[in-house]
């Protein structure tokens, strides 16, 4: 069976599994409307009996969005550097 880095099965397997693309399974699994409920329904059966856990790193990836601020600062030791900082 194949395995993530995290040890935990991965969407290829359980696209090959119910016999669609890795692409079908993604789709169910991020909640789009754009699967056939009989599809849908096996693909969550498989997942949820396979023991599937999202890798939130690979999601973050994908999205495009990842909640990390980050501030280029001219130097650290400055006045007003740090109170900015911890705002942030």
């Amino acid at each position: 069976m194949a395995r993530s880095k995290n040890g935990g099965v991965t969407m290829f397997e359980i696209a090959r599994l119910a016999g669609v693309s890795k692409m079908t399974v993604s789709r169910v699994l991020s909640k789009s409307a754009l699967v056939v409920p009989e599809t849908r329904k096996r693909i969550l059966k498989l997942a949820e009996d396979m023991g599937y856990v999202p890798d939130a790193t690979s999601a973050l990836f994908h999205s495009g969005r990842s909640s990390i601020v980050a501030a280029l600062i001219p130097e650290i030791n400055g006045s007003v550097f740090p109170d900015v900082l911890r705002g942030l």
